[in-house]
């Protein structure tokens, strides 16, 4: 039965990059992670294990993007570009995820399927048109990667509030926390609908222990996530403002100009919604043990109420609840629900036959879609083109552009400063680079008289820099370039970028505690429930 379950998920797995194999790459996002990735690893192979500028980020000039932006789906793609050669690791990235989707979704089905339909559901979320969309559309591989692992989430998530179990308490918290590492917006829309899933639970159920692990659990998390969150958060002022995130409330069938993937989007989040409540009425009917799928159905329920447009009052005033961006994000929810739901209801032959011809025709759109552009626009550019013009760099993110320096985000390589590393005012000022490594710099400078230099690189306050070992202030110009000035003399000048200590330790300091925390609980679980010799 492994041998099968491996084939079969890693067939269904292929779907997912036919339009990479057949049309080229191409997706939203594409770009920014594949820049990240190679970003990262460079940084990797100069020495600098967990690094936090992106180098080539603003077509060299940096930003500190891995400061900030979650870190597990940055060491994935890294990895695979140290491992792979680059034009797969897109497709191989991609790929992988599909395969950890149908395994987690096969995990989930051992607490509500029968053995033989287990198989099944695995294979049908590895074929979600949603999951589909975000590898080929958008290539949002940070919040795909969360979505692959969601059922193993939803999995404690059950066991947590039906059985009360410790070590799911135990995996319910690890796993969040993994959410909270890969991808924010998930992260948030997991928690909202969680929490409210809960809460139906509380009230049908009035396990207030329940209710209150999985709060437990939820803290912790965030608990465990502190030694990244916590930098981060402190850091916050320095950069951007995150009103530069993405957010659009693109309702249910609004009129917008990504028509296509928001009218497909919207017709199958309504079909899904009609299927599941003709399952929870059947279901209610059903003897056994159907409450744990009616509590799935109530999180794709509530999926789908975040998604109306009355909701945008909620959006624009709940807790970081912006921060998903568009309320397609909760899909998700249906594409685990509707399964197994379906697959539940043993007698309906005909409705698993119409749902398997609904995701049929789903997963041919994404195939389609690139075909219409590619008639429209041409092929797209091969990898080796993008791979070729990062050596000069890459585009900037707005959210991560050093706050109030003069710093702009360059989306347009025509934009960029001149492409000399040191520059200088004053005659006979020159300057010779050694090294320029993404989080270290090593300059020689000779100056017949007092001197300014300007670094090609932009300024922020983790930069320091050292003139012949002794710290050197500096400023920033008008574009926020580094500058700074020296003495008449040789000088060695070296730039580095440094974590602040502190809060990387508090952060540490926390997480480590409540690991500490959840191992003596789950010790002293483990001697309660140990069968006495006597």
């Amino acid at each position: 039965m492994k041998l099968k379950l491996t084939v079969v998920i890693s067939l269904c797995s292929l779907v997912s990059v036919l339009c990479f194999a057949i049309y080229g790459y191409a997706g939203i996002d594409y770009r920014y992670h594949l820049s990240s990735w190679m970003d990262y690893s460079a940084a990797w192979k100069s020495g600098v294990p967990y690094p936090a500028w992106a180098s080539r980020a603003n077509f060299g000039l940096g930003e500190p993007r891995f400061y900030f932006y979650p870190p597990i789906s940055l060491w994935f793609g890294s990895v695979l570009t140290l491992l792979l050669p680059l034009k797969i690791v897109p497709a191989v990235y991609t790929w992988l995820t599909f395969c950890i989707a149908g395994f987690s979704m096969y995990r989930l089905s051992s607490l509500l399927l029968p053995e033989r339909e287990r198989l099944k559901a695995a294979a049908l979320y590895c074929l979600s048109y949603y999951l589909l969309i975000s590898a080929s559309k958008h290539f949002a591989i940070a919040e795909l990667l969360t979505d692959a692992f969601l059922p193993i989430l939803c999995f404690f998530f059950l066991k947590v509030l039906f059985r009360e179990q410790f070590s799911a308490f135990v995996g319910l918290a690890i796993g969040l926390a993994l959410a909270w590492q890969t991808d924010i917006p998930a992260a948030v829309d997991i928690a909202y609908t969680f929490f409210l899933g809960a809460c139906i639970f509380l009230w049908q159920t009035r396990k207030t222990r329940a209710f209150l692990m999985y709060l437990g659990a939820q803290v912790l998390a965030l608990l465990l996530s502190a030694w990244y969150i916590l930098p981060a958060f402190l850091a916050k002022r320095l950069i951007g403002s995150d009103s530069y995130l993405a957010y659009d409330f693109r309702y249910l069938f609004a009129h917008t100009t990504s028509a296509f993937l928001d009218e497909t989007l919207s017709a199958l989040a309504t079909i899904s919604l009609l299927i599941l409540i003709f399952c929870l009425l059947r279901l209610r009917q059903s003897p056994g043990q159907t409450d744990a799928i009616r509590l799935l159905i109530y999180l794709a329920f509530i999926a789908f109420f975040f998604q109306l447009p009355f909701t945008h009052w909620l959006w624009d005033h709940l807790p970081e609840l912006r921060i998903v961006g568009f309320p397609f994000r909760f899909q998700i929810f249906l594409a685990i629900a509707l399964p197994l739901a379906v697959l539940a209801l043993r007698p309906a032959v005909k409705l698993r036959a119409l749902v398997v011809v609904i995701y049929a025709i789903f997963a041919l759109l994404p195939l389609w879609s690139y075909w219409v552009w590619v008639l429209a626009h041409g092929p797209f550019p091969p990898m080796w083109e993008y791979a070729q013009s990062l050596d000069g760099g890459s585009v900037g993110m707005l959210e991560y552009v050093p706050a109030n320096t003069g710093a702009v985000a360059l989306r347009d390589a025509a934009k960029q400063p001149p492409a000399r590393l040191v520059s200088s005012i004053g005659a006979g000022c020159s300057a010779n680079v050694k090294s320029w490594l993404p989080e270290s710099k090593q300059i020689d400078v000779t100056a017949p008289t007092p001197c300014t230099y300007q670094l090609r690189l932009y300024y922020f306050p983790f930069w320091h820099l050292l003139m012949d070992g002794e710290a050197l202030p500096m400023s920033y110009g008008a574009t926020g370039l580094i500058s700074f000035s020296v003495p008449a003399g040789e000088h060695r000048i070296e730039a580095r970028f440094d974590r602040p200590n502190g809060p990387l330790l508090a952060g540490s300091a926390i997480a480590s505690g409540a690991l500490l925390f959840l191992s003596a609980l789950l010790f002293r679980e483990r001697r309660r429930c140990r069968p006495s010799s006597i």
